[in-house]
């Protein structure tokens, strides 16, 4: 799927909106912590899956590609 400048620009801000300390990249506390600012249901189980999933590195940290493609992907699916 080839994403347009608009939907990349997007990507990037929600990225930035969970990359808390401007590292980035998306750690397990920072995920747990913008799931509970947000209000979304989550467990921390839910979260360490989700960094799971998206971690295609292994590195235990979500970086902007790792988020993109796992946002790509969960899109397809649904």
């Amino acid at each position: 799927m080839r994403l347009t400048e608009h939907q990349l620009e997007e990507f990037q801000e929600c990225f930035n909106a969970f990359d808390k300390d401007g590292g980035g990249s998306i750690s397990y506390a920072e995920l747990l912590g913008a799931v509970a600012e947000l209000g979304l249901p989550g467990t921390d189980a839910d979260c360490k899956r989700m960094i799971e999933q998206a971690d295609k590195g292994s590195s235990g940290e979500v970086s902007l590609d790792d988020f993109i493609a796992w946002q790509v992907k969960v899109n397809e699916e649904n």
